[in-house]
């Protein structure tokens, strides 16, 4: 998955959030929410698998690579700016994963075992709130004897939704940038509570009155929010009371029409990805710049789609160190101040040869030679294979070649 897709499966998975929030939030189906929204992440991704037939006449599969670039300070200083976007934004990924980690581990480690109710451990906290996570109990001091609190975070163990949680924290930290992600998560807590809340009150032990007046009283108490906490949601409370005294009487052609928009939306969306044969880069129509007649080398067919696709040696880090090493930023054009985009094609054959390199949108002859001359001395890649056999592939990357500072504009001459 390159980064336009990552971006357009960021896309689908808010478009399909909101339909799920618009028609199913406030419908009386939990189980059925549950796994809608525990599926909603599969659907955006979904239609990177799906063949949605025929594309458009072409022999070589285009792959565009992250922009490369070329400061025209000296050959060291290049900027492969699109990998340190990549590792920056991963690292914050893994921060969050490792403060999630933490702050479960010191809850386990200050919470103080008092304890074990129908096989699961139980713990005596010091904070607000009461939760169930990992297979045990985390209980305040104000809840530990409370049978309705007890039975509630059982429920949720029962069920695992603290597995759920896992995946839902996952993909927060994955798609940390994505504002509809974390909403998502807030939506499984949501429901979560819910399946508690009528798991609990069917159960026959206690009085729906006095689960009613259990979360009134809940409302008043200070809350402090939590990924694990399943009685921390405060806002959420009053949904929780209407939601009990809802029926399930006339949802289902809601329901019905809810699922058919959700996953009709899901292919329909992935469907005009994949006819989209031409990704746009940063603004450029590229495909004015290719030639109309089918690439062919040696009369062998090419694939469009390869199951493995061909490698660097060394990988993505090692591609870029090569660049930078070789392209030159061309005396004439620093002079000149001329800065752009080339955009240059090559293909890499069966045997892993760099083959066919060619200029598709150019900026000055010196650039696009000297992007050529670079491509064209590549050495050999590891070769794409489709079905037990080596295929070839075609890479389109944009190279950009960039003054480091601006020129400073001609004096005026006087007459």
């Amino acid at each position: 998955m390159n980064a336009l897709d990552f971006l357009f499966v960021q896309g689908i998975f808010a478009f399909l959030t909101l339909v799920f929030a618009l028609l199913f939030s406030q419908v009386k189906s939990f189980k059925l929410n549950r796994w809608l929204l525990l599926f909603i992440p599969l659907l955006s991704c979904a239609w990177i698998w799906i063949d949605f037939g025929p594309q458009v006449s072409q022999q070589i599969s285009r792959v565009y690579l992250p922009e490369f670039v070329i400061v025209n300070a000296s050959p060291n200083t290049t900027d492969s700016t699109g990998i340190e976007w990549f590792y920056l934004y991963f690292a914050i990924s893994f921060l969050l994963l490792i403060y999630t980690a933490f702050r479960l581990q010191s809850q386990l480690k200050n919470g103080k075992r008092i304890s074990t109710v129908e096989g699961i451990i139980t713990y005596e906290i010091d904070g607000e709130n009461s939760y169930s996570f990992g297979g045990r109990m985390f209980l305040t001091q104000t809840d530990k004897n409370n049978p309705l609190i007890i039975a509630h975070e059982l429920t949720h163990l029962k069920q695992k939704h603290w597995l759920d949680m896992v995946w839902s924290q996952l993909l927060v930290a994955l798609c940390w940038c994505n504002p509809m992600v974390w909403y998502w998560r807030r939506l499984i807590q949501q429901n979560h509570e819910y399946l508690a809340d009528e798991a609990t009150v069917e159960s026959n032990q206690f009085n729906k009155k006095a689960y009613l007046l259990l979360l009134l009283d809940k409302t008043f108490e200070t809350q402090h929010f939590s990924m694990e906490h399943y009685f921390s949601l405060n806002s959420l409370i009053s949904n929780r009371i209407v939601m009990l005294n809802k029926t399930k009487k006339g949802q289902w052609g809601r329901l019905i029409l809810g699922g058919v928009l959700l996953f009709g939306s899901a292919l329909y969306m992935g469907g005009c990805a994949k006819t989209n044969t031409e990704p746009k880069t940063i603004g450029v129509a590229v495909e004015d710049a290719v030639p109309s007649e089918t690439l062919k080398e040696d009369d062998s067919e090419v694939l469009t789609k390869a199951e493995i696709m061909p490698d660097f040696p060394g990988g993505m880090s090692e591609l870029y160190a090569f660049l930078g090493s070789n392209l030159k930023y061309p005396e004439a054009c620093k002079k000149d101040g001329i800065e752009g985009i080339v955009y240059v094609s090559f293909v890499i054959t069966e045997s892993g040869k760099v083959t066919g390199a060619r200029v598709l949108k150019g900026v000055h002859e010196l650039m696009d030679a000297e992007t050529i001359r670079v491509v064209s001395m590549m050495p050999d890649w590891i070769p794409a294979e489709d079905k037990g056999k080596k295929v070839k592939v075609q890479y389109n990357m944009p190279i950009r070649f960039k003054m480091k500072t601006p020129l400073p504009p001609p004096s005026p001459t006087e007459d």
